[in-house]
């Protein structure tokens, strides 16, 4: 196996409490994002203000399950689909199990986060991001009203993600929002 050099440049900024973050190799650049600090009580009281919205929304999806509006796939199911285009390993594949509205392009799913292997050391493995954003490109993808089998939906980013609380291993995630995704054909 060939090695690869990423180059990771980082650049604070004390007054604006935030990092400029850029990621680059010999192929070009890979990655270029703004991590900002804020305290948990400004995310927490902006999450109060739609809670509501989106736990009733999922509870919902959850109880439409029982009716047979909504379908729930299991962890082996969903990434088994998914690898018609992308084959995640064992660690990627945090979503144990989704409930799917298919004609309304909603969904939730039940995210547990996977362990690092002994080899590997994060402080925040990015397959737990990864494990995070895949519920959007599942929704995308598995959508029933889209029949154009050449179609493929693909996520370049979101425009925010914000974390209220800190993600740990092994623990069910819930209230996972985020906005401004750019995801297109």
């Amino acid at each position: 196996m060939t090695p690869h050099i990423i180059s990771i440049n980082a650049k604070a900024s004390e007054s604006k409490q935030s990092i400029q973050m850029n990621i680059s190799s010999q192929e070009g650049q890979h990655a270029s994002f703004v991590v900002e600090f804020y305290k948990e009580s400004e995310c927490a009281d902006e999450w109060r203000r739609i809670e509501f919205l989106v736990e009733s929304r999922m509870e919902s999806l959850r109880e439409q399950r029982q009716g047979h509006e909504a379908h729930v796939l299991s962890q082996a199911v969903v990434y088994k689909l998914f690898s018609a285009f992308v084959d995640y390993e064992k660690t990627f594949q945090g979503m144990k199990k989704v409930y799917l509205s298919p004609l309304h392009w909603e969904a939730t799913a039940d995210v547990v986060l996977e362990a690092p292997g002994a080899d590997q050391t994060f402080t925040v493995p990015p397959y737990w991001i990864d494990s995070i954003g895949h519920l959007s490109g599942f929704v995308l993808n598995a959508h029933l009203t889209d029949h154009n089998p050449k179609s493929v939906y693909v996520s370049h980013g979101w425009e925010s993600l914000r974390l209220a609380k800190t993600l740990v291993l092994g623990k069910k995630i819930s209230n996972l929002c985020s906005n401004g995704g750019k995801d297109s054909r």
